[in-house]
């Protein structure tokens, strides 16, 4: 079973630094103010300023949040120039791809993952902006969730999940469904919904969020 240890040693997750840059980048991209943001996602605009810094990481639910107050994909946080990946999801008009006859590439080893605040890490899989649909595998380390207990996450489009290894238990108000290997759910990312992995491994999972909005 493929351990957290061997996955980070390929592929260093990005840096405090450069995640809070990136944040930056994108809120600017989007005309906000770091006061405008903290109050559409109900923090202090330091807790912003931090996040932008480096000196504090968000957690999943949070910089989900984020994304969607500024209205760009998750997929940009992982590029080094977000908003020309953001740019590129907005101007396209096809929901698959610009060119038909164009095939794009992302190598392993071009699109290290994301360390979020909770300790769970994002790898982007989508090789490059693709209007409607976003691809990731998350990893899980033992005792992590989504967010905080009561922290559900709420955004748009509807979620495709499959578990490579590990279990993960996907969380609603007043139910919750345990998943293991070569497992797969999907439902409303309307839906309150909270990931935990409450084993004593590594969890990997695969996700794909289908934006249905044009």
């Amino acid at each position: 079973m493929c351990g957290m240890s061997d996955h980070r040693g390929a592929l260093p997750s990005v840096s405090s630094k450069e995640l809070g840059s990136r944040i930056r980048s994108l809120r600017r991209f989007s005309g906000l103010s770091t006061r405008q943001l903290a109050e559409a996602i109900a923090v202090t605009p330091n807790a912003i300023t931090q996040i932008e810094r480096g000196a504090m990481r968000p957690s999943v639910n949070r910089l989900i949040e984020i994304v969607s107050v500024l209205d760009v994909p998750l997929s940009a946080i992982f590029d080094e120039r977000p908003a020309s990946t953001a740019s590129e999801f907005v101007a396209s008009a096809n929901p698959i791809a610009a060119d038909p006859e164009e095939a794009r590439v992302s190598r392993a080893a071009q699109v290290p993952p994301v360390g979020l605040g909770s300790r769970v890490t994002y790898r982007r899989l989508t090789p490059h902006a693709v209007r409607r649909f976003e691809m990731f595998e998350t990893s899980y380390p033992p005792h992590t969730s989504s967010g905080a207990p009561g922290k559900y996450l709420v955004h748009r489009g509807q979620e495709i999940g499959s578990i490579i290894s590990g279990a993960l238990t996907i969380e609603f108000p007043g139910t919750e469904i345990v998943l293991g290997p070569r497992d797969s759910i999907t439902f409303s990312a309307g839906r309150p919904h909270r990931v935990r992995n409450d084993g004593n491994e590594y969890a990997i999972a695969l996700w794909v969020t289908f934006r249905g909005d044009a």
